[in-house]
């Protein structure tokens, strides 16, 4: 094995597609939905065409006047927006020529679908040369001249077993007559494997489009040979020597299983089935075979059957195209023009309700940003809160970021059973049940997904173990946005919207303490790949790991990295360079050096401060532990603590009081300055019944929002005064699934038979929804395996 290569561990996801050799430009997904009987049943269509197998030569269009290729030149260079945009359409228009050209082409290198594709060059360098044992690693390709014995599925369902030279692919030798298409998929029954005719170029507006059409051309009679494997699908394709440029297409016709962990089948608060993807670690391998790496960008278009009532929400464009069926079936028609990742490509259907509202216009440049909002019927009256907020969270979002890049804007209140507070998928929001408040405190997460869209989607990690680059911004956003939404509503003045930030501050500080404190270090770092990056990687460094799923240092750390560049850079002009950000990697995958880079010679403070991206990326990101500026940076904001402190002080003083304890000593407090005042609780050593009932009364804990609940329940738990309050901790396992994972252990851990007792009960009750994660975490809570 090359020394360059690691090795995969128990716990990383592997990425298992040969995009190095094979690219996929677009997907065609037509699926039946069967709610009664949990599957989806029909077909994904994958375009694609091949690379050479050759090491890269440099592209006339990426050479400059002084020889350097585009691709070699440092990403700090200045360079003119213009030219390069040009420079993109030409690459674009020509790359579509010569995939229908029947001459071979100079270079056909540039893997651009049309000016809006994410520009991805592969250097062509250490995959052609790489070996890897495929029995230590599914995500490598199968070696040259490698003799297997394999079953192969043919349409007629029957089993052979034959004897083939699997090899890659090379059709500029004699005898290669095959090659290997590798795809990521996870527990899928897969039918029929074929070849569709294509008559059609890449070109994206071509490719997906809002005009409905099921021709996709004619599938072979004879179906094509495949191995399924745990996490992918290998197909044996007939090379075609002539075309071998040309956009091809297979049809897989497959099933859904319950064993797929990418879709999550339940009920909705109305007791209604339903299913969505859910984001699991497997993404949307368990729904359609893909491409499932950073840097395979594709459009799609999908055909989902359901029966009719039922509501589909769905990524794309716009608003899907509905159609009646035979049999009481109804077909949603949804399509994107824009390449991204198969992973955030997002699906849900339900018997969901839309709670109406009005139209959002951006004042800034009157483009029209239409959302709807779905949910449960149960749920209805606590919906409109969020038009209270959404139109002027797109208007505060757009006005820090710039225009809006999606079309549309879907948000579903999904099952109490989902175990987040919210999910983004292009032009979808999924949100927890726990967000709706009327207070709209909640709602600085619902901000925080809608940065998403610019952080995660339309710009991406080129190293998915980099999540810093979307969570991290994203958490630095939310409050900024949030904050603002709630002073154009009057429930913040000036000051106290720059009070609240340092109060979140605190909290999260706290929080993230806490955890460094109880994690590994391997998985304390942003950066846990400190090598240079590559377009090979073969899979991700704890993909697969359970205990991350629950852990905050990427949103929080990085959080505080880019607080650190703000205090240098100066609020406004910290917000200026992001915006700058924004325009620039419009559409492309990045990298934490080149993201540090870009900062330090955009803001001129950091600049001048002389701190070097390498410097940054060594104290923040490579390391474990909490980083010692941070903590420098704390310590001068510490005097807005002071006034809680002395709170917190009184309220022990109270408490050792051999007199009643006087309720009226407790100071008003809004949610966030609450949410701290609890935090702070949390440390002191014993609180009476007593106070603990004043604290409820006085501040109306039942009526709280879910994270003032979640900390009362941690406080009630340390405390162990009886059993007055479990029903307060019950009420909240059950309500608000996606928070309450950590109270089972300290649940647990309390030693007190009746919170041991009242854990186990509320497992039982809800062990059949819950998430496979949570499920699996509880369960080893409770019973220690």
């Amino acid at each position: 094995m090359d020394d360059n290569v690691q090795k995969r561990g128990e716990l990383d996801l592997p990425l298992s597609s040969n995009f190095s050799d094979i690219q996929v430009h677009h997907y065609l997904i037509n699926l039946k939905c069967d709610l009664c009987n949990n599957f989806f049943q029909g077909s994904t269509s994958v375009y694609f065409t091949t690379q050479r197998k050759r090491d890269r030569l440099p592209d006339p269009l990426d050479i400059d006047s002084d020889g350097i290729s585009e691709n070699t030149r440092p990403k700090s260079a200045d360079f003119d927006k213009t030219q390069l945009e040009e420079k993109e359409e030409l690459k674009s228009k020509r790359f579509v020529a010569e995939l229908s050209s029947e001459t071979e082409p100079v270079n056909n290198y540039i893997k651009i679908v049309d000016e809006k594709c994410r520009v991805i060059c592969d250097e062509g360098k250490t995959s052609m040369k790489r070996k890897v044992n495929d029995t230590e690693n599914s995500a490598a390709v199968l070696p040259m001249n490698k003799h297997l014995k394999q079953s192969v599925s043919l349409k007629d369902d029957t089993n052979i077993s034959y004897d083939a030279n699997l090899q890659r692919f090379d059709c500029e030798k004699e005898n290669n007559k095959d090659f290997i298409l590798i795809l990521d998929c996870h527990e899928l029954e897969i039918q029929c494997v074929s070849e569709t005719e294509v008559t059609t170029s890449i070109d994206a507006q071509t490719l997906s489009s809002p005009h409905w059409s099921t021709d996709v051309g004619q599938t072979s009679e004879n179906s094509l040979q495949y191995d399924l494997g745990d996490q992918c699908l290998k197909i044996k394709v007939p090379c075609q020597k002539e075309s071998e440029d040309n956009l091809r297409a297979i049809k897989i016709s497959y099933r859904t299983t319950t064993d797929g962990l990418s879709l999550k089948w339940t009920k909705d608060q109305d007791g209604n089935d339903c299913v969505y993807t859910h984001g699991h670690w497997v993404n949307n391998r368990s729904l359609f075979p893909s491409q499932d790496v950073p840097e395979a960008l594709a459009t799609w278009q999908a055909y989902i059957t359901v029966q009719q009532g039922l509501t589909v929400i769905m990524s794309g464009d716009l608003e899907p195209q509905c159609r009646e069926c035979s049999d009481g079936l109804e077909c949603f028609y949804f399509w994107t023009t824009f390449p991204m990742p198969s992973s955030t490509l997002s699906l849900a259907v339900g018997s969901w309700k839309e709670c109406k509202k009005p139209k959002f216009q951006n004042q800034s440049d009157n483009e029209i940003i239409p959302y709807r909002v779905f949910g449960p019927e149960t749920l209805m009256t606590k919906m409109n809160d969020i038009h209270r907020y959404i139109p002027l969270c797109l208007k505060e979002v757009t006005t820090v970021l710039g225009p809006h890049p999606m079309k549309r804007q879907d948000i579903l209140v999904v099952p109490s059973s989902f175990d987040s507070l919210g999910m983004a998928s292009p032009s979808v929001l999924y949100i927890s049940q726990s967000l709706l408040h009327s207070d709209l405190s909640m709602f600085y997460r619902l901000a925080h997904e809608l940065c998403h869209t610019w952080f995660g989607i339309v710009i991406g990690p080129l190293d998915w173990t980099e999540e810093w680059l979307t969570e991290g911004f994203c958490t630095y956003l939310e409050d900024i946005i949030h904050t603002r939404v709630l002073k154009t509503v009057g429930m913040f003045s000036e000051k106290e919207e720059s009070d609240v930030r340092y109060l979140r501050d605190f909290v999260k500080l706290r929080t993230l303490t806490a955890e460094q404190q109880n994690t590994e270090e391997s998985l304390q770092t942003l950066k846990p790949d400190c090598c240079e990056l590559s377009t090979n990687k073969t899979f991700v460094k704890n993909g697969m790991n359970p205990e991350k799923k629950y852990l905050q240092v990427h949103y929080l750390k990085g959080y505080f990295l880019l607080r650190y560049l703000e205090k240098m850079a100066g609020s406004l002009e910290f917000l200026a360079c992001l915006r700058k950000y924004v325009q620039k990697y419009h559409g492309k995958l990045v990298s934490s050096q080149e993201v540090l880079q870009f900062f330090i010679q955009e803001c001129e403070q950091i600049s001048a401060s002389e701190v070097t991206a390498s410097e940054l990326s060594l104290v923040w990101l490579e390391c474990s532990g909490i980083p010692s500026p941070l903590l420098q940076m704390m310590e001068t904001e510490s005097g807005i603590m002071s006034s809680f402190k002395r709170q917190v002080k009184e309220f022990c003083k109270s408490c050792k009081r051999k007199t009643k304890f006087a309720q009226d000593t407790l100071k008003d407090f809004n949610p966030d300055e609450l949410l701290l005042f609890l935090e702070l609780l949390l440390d002191v050593k014993e609180i009476p019944l007593i106070a603990l009932s004043c604290l409820k009364n006085k501040y109306n804990i039942d009526n709280c929002n879910a994270e003032i609940k979640h900390r009362w329940c941690e406080l009630v738990i340390k405390c162990k005064q009886g059993n007055k309050f479990n029903k307060d901790i019950q009420s909240f396992l059950l309500d608000h699934q996606g928070m309450g994972v950590y109270l089972y252990g300290e649940m647990m851990l309390s030693g007190r038979r009746a919170l041991i007792d009242l854990a186990h009960k509320c497992f039982q009750q809800l062990q059949h929804s819950m998430s496979t994660d949570n499920y699996n975490t509880v369960h080893s809570m409770l019973f220690g395996d």
